[in-house]
């Protein structure tokens, strides 16, 4: 799986960096088939920042998008998010 993370208007600390692979690595734990993963992180109106993932999986692809004041409170909630939709992505190829 490959991932990219792009900051606009973001300051991307190696930190920071390194916290968005680890928390994207929890997504490819639940699903092994994930083709590639792209982070967006955003500066938003009013001081927010906002945190999008987008994932691409055979067929499919998966987006989910969340604002905060605190960016890594939102890629944590992106990520809750993305692995709430991954597994009910795979109960669907269960079926």
């Amino acid at each position: 799986m490959t991932v990219k993370i792009t900051a606009r208007q973001v300051d991307l600390s190696e930190n920071l960096k390194e916290y968005v692979e680890s928390e994207i690595g929890r997504l490819s734990n639940i699903y092994d088939k994930i083709i590639n993963t792209h982070v967006i992180m955003d500066k938003e109106a009013h001081s927010q920042v906002s945190a999008e993932i987008i994932i691409n999986v055979p067929h499919k692809q998966l987006v989910v998008k969340e604002i905060s004041a605190d960016l890594t409170k939102a890629i944590d909630e992106a990520v809750e998010k993305m692995l709430r939709q991954i597994k009910k992505y795979k109960e669907k190829l269960r079926q």
